[in-house]
């Protein structure tokens, strides 16, 4: 039994002194924490490009509407160098025949008065067209009747003469309207108020312009026997 050999125990083995243990720290090690990079807000970029584009749009509108207010300029004033210029339409009351006028029985009076209008169109390149003429007559402020005259076209520079029969019959007067009435038959001296309104169109071409109404005022005063236009005093307005 002296002669037995053992083996012998394994060595321990050595401890880095260098070398740490986690379980020994009691904490486990973390890494580094990594770098944020904060990404960029594409909303306000996509705003500014939208607003970038109303400013362009608008100004390409205003420089649309520059050119277009530039060429209805120029548009315009060649217009007005070719027509040189546009002329209303003139109008003159000639005569009046009077066929009847008298006062009758209860107040009334009867008449029966024939028109002659003159109509001129002084424009050298326009022509105008009428869609209708109505005749109004009063007398003391108390409208009487009315006649019409159908509608036509008048070529440039042209004078058409015009003829309207506008009768009354047995119209009511006031009685204080037909003393004065009576007195001025006697003194063949009668004023009436005659108004003329008219629908016009102005033709340049092929094109026609919208309908506009013109209407003429005239105070006159008649001889009835024989029948006589002794004054008259006429006002062209535009209504």
């Amino acid at each position: 039994m002296a002669g037995q050999v053992y083996p012998s125990a394994p060595e321990a083995p050595m401890l880095n002194i260098n070398q740490k243990s986690s379980s020994a720290a009691g904490s486990p090690v973390l890494p580094a924490p990594a770098t944020y990079h904060k990404p960029l807000h594409r909303g306000r970029r996509h705003r500014g490009g939208v607003a970038g584009c109303c400013c362009c749009l608008l100004s390409t509108f205003c420089s649309l509407l520059f050119a277009f207010l530039v060429l209805a300029g120029i548009t315009i004033l060649v217009l007005w160098l070719v027509l040189k210029p546009i002329h209303l339409p003139k109008y003159s009351l000639n005569n009046i025949d009077i066929a009847n006028f008298a006062v009758g029985q209860n107040n009334t009076l009867n008449a029966d008065f024939i028109y002659n209008v003159t109509a001129e169109n002084p424009n050298r390149k326009i022509g105008i067209k009428y869609d209708y003429i109505n005749l109004e007559t009063s007398y003391d402020g108390q409208f009487l009747n009315s006649s019409s005259i159908p509608g036509f076209y008048q070529g440039h520079q042209n004078t058409t003469v015009l003829s309207s029969e506008l009768k009354v019959q047995n119209y009511q007067l006031r009685q204080s309207s037909v003393t004065a009435l009576n007195t001025q038959i006697q003194a063949n001296n009668v004023p009436l108020h005659v108004r003329a309104n008219a629908k016009v169109h102005v033709r340049i071409g092929k094109y026609t312009s919208p309908g506009f109404k013109v209407r003429v005022d005239c105070d006159v005063n008649m001889g009835v026997s024989p029948a006589t236009l002794i004054s008259k005093s006429c006002k062209l307005k535009r209504s």
